[in-house]
C-alpha cells in the first residue's frame, strides 16, 4: 500500500496547526514537518537525536540575538551597543555562515556570529574576533595614552598644557596603586581665578564618518563647594586656552563650578549646546569611568557611566562639519572662588573609530 504525506507550500503550511502525529510535507523547502496539535506549521524533523524548533542565543542583554527560522535558516538581529558591519537591520543566513557584528561599548570590538550544523544538530556561537587595535588602519583608528612617563605630554608626546593664574598640570606619584598607575592631573593653584587645560596638540576630528567611542577614568580630590568653587570639563572639545570658557564644539563631560554638582553630559555645535544633568553626583576621592558612543552618522551620542549606558542618547548639537567644527581630546579645570588648590586626576584616555567607509 502506498502512503502519501499531505503536501503544502511554506506559506500554506504556516496557516495550519497539524494534529498530534500528523505529517505534512513542505513543497517549498522539501522538508517534512510533524504536528503536536499546538505549533502552527508543525515541527521540523531533524536528522539528529532531537528536533529543534525554536533555537536562540543572546549576548550582552539582547545585544546580539540568533533565532531559527524554518529550514535551518537563521535571523541574526542586533540592538543597543551592537551594529552590523553592513547597514542592514537584520541578516538571514543558512547553516555554515559567518556574520560580523560591531560592538561599540565602550571601545569598538567586532564579534563573529557563526552558525553551523554540528552532528545533525543546529548550533551557533558568538566569538570576539578583533578590536580596533588589530584592525587594518583602513578600517579603524585607535588612540590611547596612559601617562606612564613623567611628562604631561603623555606616552605619545602629543599633549600640551595651558596655564592661567597659577594653575598647573603634572604626572602624579600620589595616586599610584596596583590598579592605577601613570596618573596625570590638572590643578587650579591657590589663586581665585586659577585654571589649567591639557589638550591634544591638534584639533583633528569631527563626527559622522563611523562609530566613535571615548573613555577616561577620572578622580576629583574634593567636591566643589561654596568656599572653593571650581569646575572641570573633558572629552572632545575645541578650547585652545585654559580659560573657563565653554567649548563651542564638542562632546564632553562637565562638573560645573557649583556646590555639590552632578556630572553633566554635553554636546556643542557652532556655539549652541545641549546640556543634560546625568543625576550622578560627583564624589570626592572616587575613581569613575566616563565615556560615550557616537553613532556612525554623528546624529546620536550615548553617554556611559562605569560601563553602563546612562540616560537617553543626545541627538542635538553634535559637531560634524570638517575643519570649522573640528575637536581634540581635552581636560580643563577652572576656579571661581576660594584660595585652596583643587585637583582633577585621570588614569588614561582611550578613543576609537570604526569607519563606515574604509579609507
Amino acid at each position: 500500500m502506498q502512503f502519501r504525506t499531505p503536501r503544502a507550500t511554506t506559506a500554506e503550511r504556516l496557516t495550519i496547526t497539524p494534529a498530534s502525529g500528523e505529517l505534512i510535507y513542505d513543497d517549498t523547502l522539501a522538508v517534512v514537518y510533524y504536528g503536536d496539535g499546538v505549533t502552527v506549521g508543525g515541527l521540523e524533523f531533524s536528522s539528529g537525536s532531537a528536533a529543534i524548533s525554536a533555537y536562540s542565543i543572546v549576548l550582552a542583554g539582547n545585544g546580539i540575538a540568533v533565532s531559527e527560522l524554518p529550514a535551518n535558516t537563521f535571523t541574526v538581529s542586533v540592538s543597543g551597543a551592537y551594529a552590523f558591519i553592513s547597514t542592514v537591520a537584520s541578516v538571514s543566513a543558512g547553516l555554515d555562515t559567518r556574520i560580523d557584528v560591531l560592538e561599540a561599548n565602550p571601545i569598538p570590538n567586532i564579534f563573529r556570529v557563526e552558525i553551523a550544523d554540528v552532528s545533525g544538530g543546529l548550533q551557533s556561537q558568538i566569538n570576539l574576533i578583533t578590536t580596533p587595535r588589530s584592525l587594518s588602519a583602513t578600517r579603524s583608528s585607535y588612540f590611547r595614552d596612559d601617562w606612564m612617563g613623567t611628562n604631561i605630554a603623555g606616552d605619545t608626546g602629543s599633549f600640551a598644557n595651558s596655564l592661567i593664574n597659577g594653575g598647573g598640570s603634572s604626572v602624579s606619584q600620589n595616586l599610584v596603586d596596583a590598579n592605577h598607575f601613570g596618573i596625570a592631573f590638572i590643578q587650579t593653584g591657590t589663586n581665585v581665578a586659577g585654571a589649567c587645560s591639557v589638550r591634544h596638540s591638534n584639533r583633528n576630528r569631527v563626527f559622522g564618518g563611523g562609530v566613535v567611542t571615548y573613555e577616561t577614568l577620572v578622580n576629583i580630590d574634593v567636591v566643589s563647594d561654596g568656599t572653593n568653587t571650581y569646575g572641570v570639563r573633558f572629552g572632545y572639545g575645541d578650547l585652545v586656552s585654559a580659560a573657563a570658557t565653554d567649548y563651542s564644539n564638542g562632546v564632553y563631560f562637565e562638573a560645573p563650578a557649583a556646590t555639590s554638582p552632578n556630572w553633566r553630559f554635553k554636546t556643542a555645535k557652532a556655539g549652541t549646546r545641549t546640556d543634560v544633568d546625568s543625576g550622578v553626583a560627583v564624589v570626592a576621592g572616587a575613581w569613575i569611568r566616563l565615556g560615550y558612543r557616537v553613532n556612525a552618522a554623528g546624529t546620536s551620542v550615548q553617554f556611559i557611566v562605569n560601563g553602563l549606558d546612562s540616560g537617553s542618547p543626545i541627538t542635538t548639537n553634535i559637531p560634524i562639519v570638517p575643519n570649522t567644527e573640528a575637536v581634540a581630546l581635552m581636560y580643563n579645570i577652572w576656579k571661581t572662588a576660594g584660595t585652596t588648590n583643587r585637583i582633577m586626576s585621570w588614569d588614561y584616555v582611550e578613543t576609537g573609530t570604526t569607519f563606515t567607509t574604509p579609507r
